[in-house]
């Protein structure tokens, strides 16, 4: 499967791709949300990854654009934040997300 990984903390990407890729997924990566929408619709992932904070257009506000694009909806979405609060949560699971 294909799993794109969008964060803008170089780190964090790169442990996630190496255990994505160690157990066998293909990994997409794009450090903005401006990039994660260009490569969901180039690619069509079968999970993106989403860190909630992030330049140019936040998590939540690829969450509602992928929502909206007809063949995109469908794609699993994780948001990964260190935002613990609820408000977060909320607006998250409300943006389309599928869990966090």
């Amino acid at each position: 499967s294909t799993i794109l990984i969008a964060d803008d903390d170089p780190g964090a990407r790169l442990v996630l791709q190496r255990l994505l890729t160690r157990e066998g997924h293909r990994v997409l990566m794009a450090q903005n949300g401006a990039e994660a929408l260009r490569q969901s619709i180039e690619y069509t992932p079968d999970l993106l990854l989403l860190d909630v904070l992030m330049p140019e257009i936040d998590g939540f506000e690829v969450c509602r654009q992928l929502r909206n694009h007809t063949r995109l909806r469908e794609i699993p979405i994780l948001l990964i934040t260190s935002l613990g609060d609820q408000q977060s949560r909320v607006e998250g699971l409300s943006a389309g997300a599928d869990g966090f």
